[in-house]
């Protein structure tokens, strides 16, 4: 997955493109990499919603640079505007944060995927004593998406929400990583000898397919 740091991350957007979107007064949508549409939410993205006017023969114009709102910081840099995200992670966060595939931002961990079947495998997984870190771990390392965060380094501070690209794949990569997890206990750790498994990892073992001797 590819982590974006919002209090780092700031975007470029041709200032007539900009204006044009701001001033048409539909709801339009600033992606994390700057691209404009009109189309309904995509998440992640910078901004969603209706832009405050910046036509001058409308009355008086709103500044280019308040356009969004106070949260953001804009800049004019030559023909295009600058967005620093950085005060606005707040906003950006509780605008995506419906459509997460994960929430790791409320500072409590991560207690289930936003999506039914990923739940499922992940609650499951919990009567082996694997935890939603070690699973959210494996997939931000080897699946499609975006990680949403708030990255600092003195004080150390991190929190973030989680996009899959391909659920198809999500699944499959969990799936498999919690089976290859729970076969390593079963032949390694005497807590789980297949005769000391209590009926909930019974189920899970069926649940996974995993048959033990």
């Amino acid at each position: 997955m590819t982590k974006i740091n919002l209090l780092s991350h700031k975007i470029l957007i041709p200032q007539v493109d900009f204006i044009q979107a701001v001033n048409s007064q539909k709801p339009f949508t600033i992606a994390l990499d700057g691209t404009l549409s009109f189309t309904p939410l995509q998440v992640p993205s910078i901004f969603h919603g209706v832009g405050a006017r910046n036509n001058a023969a409308l009355g008086k114009p709103t500044p280019i640079t308040q356009t969004l709102g106070p949260s953001y910081t804009l800049t004019l840099q030559g023909p295009q505007i600058a967005i620093d995200c950085s005060m606005a992670w707040q906003t950006i966060t509780t605008l995506n944060l419906p459509n997460a595939s994960y929430d790791d931002a409320s500072g409590d961990g991560i207690s289930e995927f936003g999506d039914d079947e990923l739940e499922s495998i992940g609650w499951h997984a919990t009567d082996f004593d694997i935890d939603y870190r070690s699973m959210v771990e494996h997939l931000e390392a080897h699946a499609k998406g975006v990680l949403l965060c708030i990255e600092r380094e003195e004080p150390y501070h991190f929190s973030g929400l989680g996009f899959l690209e391909d659920l198809t794949e999500a699944r499959a990569l969990l799936r498999q990583y919690c089976i290859d997890t729970i076969h390593d206990k079963i032949a390694h750790d005497a807590n789980y000898a297949p005769n000391s498994l209590d009926s909930d990892q019974r189920k899970a073992l069926d649940y996974f397919g995993i048959e033990t001797k």
